[in-house]
């Protein structure tokens, strides 16, 4: 008997674990069973195959710095733990996640008063102060009409 997939695996228990055999009852492989050890009883948990969503905040630097490159000399939308939204060109990045942005555009919101574009050159914005980095469909963009987008700003994001 196989303890079935739980989204927590520290939840398992004792007494759900079953001894781990040589091999499966039918003696194949099981492609997606986990080993892992519980109470120093080694046992195997059967797993559905999971989609892996990457996080640019989350993983290592290599998963980033994969990410941030597809990005690299194109046009990109972020948003800091403050609350700015920023739009502009990414021309690069290190390992800590400090982004060069090029032709850049803070894009104000408010309630009572469309949107306003302030530009700012370039701008370096400092990793840690990053919530979110996207790409920015150029051609989507051009057809939003942001005279007429109200909306409250940002608050900001706190840990």
């Amino acid at each position: 008997m196989h303890v079935s997939a739980q989204r927590d695996f520290g939840a398992l228990r004792k007494r759900d674990a079953t001894p781990l055999p040589e091999t499966s009852p039918q003696g194949k492989h099981e492609p997606h069973a986990k080993w892992t050890n519980l109470s120093s009883k080694a046992c195997r948990v059967k797993r559905e195959p999971r989609v892996v969503v990457r996080s640019l905040s989350s993983g290592t630097a290599n998963t980033r710095r994969d990410a941030l490159t597809t990005y690299v000399d194109k046009k990109v939308l972020v948003v800091t733990q403050d609350g700015r939204v920023i739009v502009g060109k990414l021309m690069g990045f290190d390992q800590t996640t400090n982004i060069i942005l090029a032709d850049s555009i803070e894009r104000i919101f408010s309630v009572d008063e469309p949107v306003i574009e302030e530009p700012l050159g370039v701008e370096i914005v400092r990793g840690d102060n990053i919530t979110l980095i996207g790409g920015l469909d150029e051609e989507a963009d051009k057809e939003i009409d942001l005279s007429t987008i109200r909306a409250h700003p940002l608050a900001d994001v706190t840990h």
